[in-house]
């Protein structure tokens, strides 16, 4: 009964952290991938080029000389074809020029956080330095104008033609790359950096203590060797990223955290990595020259320990670190892919999670010898690939445990499969009630409310060919019912629009009913629509890039209600006047047109309920037009129209103008 129980137990836990830390991965691998739209294009030497690095020159220096020298010698820097460097001897100078005629304020950033010294001087035109930061994790922390795991600089934005040198000192790898960035993106970015980090190395350190707990329950010995392995690469994971200087950030004094013991956390790593890869892969038993060979790579990893202590961590220690650790990682795939040839199953599992890490720790190495380029996806993938490594280390070993739920996790996956499906037809809150023993019907608002409607179509879609263009037409739907369910909150049903349904090439939303809308839902509706246009602005600007893609925007007001029906397929919908309306105002739109002889283009008509419950800034932007006998289909009270008109290209809906302008003029300047 007790073996019955624990199981069940490792079971239960053993399916829940996996998503967990998928979960966690994602978003990091999002934050890596979506970062680089934020970095701004730079000016440099009277050129204009995509990226700060592209334009760095670089000087070795024996000797100790001063910014105002290396300014003087800067006819002497070489131009840079590699975005890094390895380990150096001498001092390593980087030079590049900033042109800010406007002074907009911007933020250096320097993407390796392992340098002994970093110099960061300001220079103006007569060679004058104007602001100068030392910083390093040989220095104290508060030496840092921005407290940030990365060494982060805030030139003077007054100089117009700013000259910036760096100089490093250092037993690591040098990488010739800056990024230059707007505060405000880059505070963004820091914080969901931050974030995506501290979820992904919290997600590993749940997995090596879950997995030593399991190890206290079942006796089994390899998973402790996998625990102490876990949390000692996640050790050096966290100094590689340059988050130990956080452990003591008030520190005045060198901080041993982030130069040996991330060196020497490295090494343990290869050492309790050896050890946990001979007992998995039961190497005494069937694989004795194996074994053999990774006690070599232990014993190496032991004595690069020593030689970094005895050294004071030498270039030539550093060097050997290096070597070690490559060479125990090609020595593990190998052996893992010799078992796995030979059909021992286990050895699949450790294969497939050890190419994940050996993949990660080939970009990493290959950045800081500038092999690879340098961007957020590979300063982030050793971290992404010891995610995943212990994410499918720790199922194998749970496999090992558990093969007889082999049914079990069959019959979970048909119905996480069937989950996945009703996603596609319900709302989750439906599905939560659904399981709570509430009936379909009980799941949506049945009665009537008050709600603005919006009918929102893409015109002349025909001479844009549906069938050829298909993917547009399916991105802006997408992309438009992404922002209606944004906010949504499934216990008080509350979101931006409710989908009514897709008409053609376009489709109809309410806002206010059945999910509310905080505020006034005539002003959400009128927002939301600016913003359709936005995202059709978007994606037009992508798919034609020569040719206006134009909107019809119909907005009423009025009662609908909700139903399912009584026979057949119980699908739920709502219907009403507003709904009708929505659909006759949009259709006024050529009659609007020819009536003020406007030229064509992108057009928001709402009805005069709409325009009188607007608050006053967003009554400026319409225009009023008196039907004059005119008569709009069901609603033949109406006397009067308002509508916005504009050319495609002025929409600009959500984008602070102020900013935008300064983005524009920095690029040109």
């Amino acid at each position: 009964m007790k073996t019955t129980t624990r199981k069940n137990t490792h079971s239960i836990i053993g399916q829940v952290i996996p998503f967990v830390l998928v979960f966690m991965l994602t978003l990091l691998s999002n934050l890596c991938l979506g970062s680089e739209a934020d970095r701004l294009f730079v000016i440099h030497s009277d050129a204009q080029g995509p990226q700060i690095n592209q334009h760095l020159k670089m000087m070795s220096q024996d000797s100790l000389i001063t910014p105002k020298s290396a300014f003087q010698l800067r006819h002497l820097f070489k131009d840079l074809k590699v975005s890094a460097v390895g380990v150096q001897q001498k001092q390593i100078w980087l030079y590049v020029t900033i042109l800010n005629p406007n002074g907009h304020e911007f933020i250096i950033e320097y993407p390796f956080p392992l340098v002994d010294k970093l110099d960061f001087y300001q220079l103006n035109d007569q060679g004058k330095v104007v602001k100068k930061s030392a910083v390093g994790d040989l220095r104290p922390f508060s030496n840092r104008e921005i407290k940030h795991h990365l060494f982060t600089f805030q030139p003077d934005p007054s100089l117009v033609t700013s000259h910036l040198l760096l100089r490093f000192e250092t037993n690591s790898p040098i990488i010739t790359h800056l990024d230059m960035w707007y505060p405000e993106p880059f505070l963004s970015r820091v914080r969901m950096l931050t974030l995506s980090l501290g979820l992904c190395f919290g997600g590993m350190v749940t997995m090596a203590v879950f997995n030593f707990f399991i190890f206290l329950s079942a006796r089994d010995r390899y998973f402790f060797y996998y625990f102490l392995y876990y949390i000692s690469a996640t050790w050096s994971l966290v100094g590689f990223s340059g988050l130990l200087v956080f452990i003591d950030p008030t520190r005045e004094s060198i901080n041993w955290f982030t130069n040996y013991g991330v060196v020497i956390g490295g090494q343990v790593t290869v050492v309790f990595a050896s050890i946990f890869a001979i007992s998995f892969l039961n190497m005494a038993e069937s694989m004795r020259f194996w074994m053999r060979a990774m006690q070599f790579c232990s014993a190496l990893a032991i004595l690069a320990i020593i030689a970094c202590l005895a050294t004071d961590l030498s270039p030539e220690a550093v060097e050997f670190t290096i070597v070690s650790g490559s060479l125990a990682s090609i020595t593990i795939i190998v052996a893992s892919i010799s078992a796995s040839i030979r059909k021992y199953r286990l050895a699949q599992y450790f294969t497939a999670a050890w190419l994940l890490l050996v993949i990660g720790n080939l970009s990493f190495m290959g950045t800081t010898q500038g092999l690879i380029p340098i961007n957020d996806l590979t300063m982030n993938l050793q971290n992404i690939g010891v995610a995943l490594e212990g994410l499918i280390l720790s199922i194998a070993l749970g496999y090992r445990l558990n093969l007889e739920r082999k049914k079990t996790r069959t019959e979970m996956n048909q119905k996480y499969h069937y989950h996945k499906q009703l996603d596609k037809v319900f709302y989750p809150h439906q599905l939560s009630q659904m399981e709570g023993g509430l009936q379909l019907e009980e799941t949506m608002p049945v009665n009537s409310s008050s709600a603005c409607v919006i009918f929102f179509d893409i015109q002349d879609s025909s001479r844009l060919g549906y069938n050829i263009n298909y993917e547009f037409f399916e991105a802006v739907m997408k992309r438009c019912h992404r922002l209606m369910i944004s906010y949504y909150d499934p216990h008080e049903l509350v979101a931006n629009a409710f989908m009514i349904k897709e008409v053609g090439d376009g489709f109809l939303c309410s806002i206010g009913f059945p999910f509310k809308s905080p505020g006034s839902i005539y002003d959400n509706a009128v927002l939301l629509a600016d913003q359709f246009n936005q995202i059709l602005y978007q994606l037009a600007r992508t798919h034609f890039q020569d040719r206006e893609i134009l909107s019809s925007i119909g907005i009423a007001a009025g009662e609908i209600k909700g139903s399912f029906p009584k026979i057949g397929m119980k699908q739920y919908d709502v219907f009403g006047d507003a709904i009708i309306k929505a659909n006759r105002y949009e259709s006024m739109r050529r009659v609007l047109i020819q009536k003020q002889r406007l030229k064509k283009g992108s057009i928001t008509i709402i009805s005069d309920e709409v325009y009188k419950n607007l608050s006053a800034d967003l009554q400026d932007d319409y225009t009023k037009l008196d039907l004059h006998g005119l008569r709009i289909r069901d609603d033949e009270e109406a006397r009067w129209l308002y509508y916005k008109y504009f050319n495609i290209r002025q929409v600009r809906i959500g984008v602070d103008h102020s900013k935008e302008k300064n983005q524009i003029e920095l690029k040109g300047a």
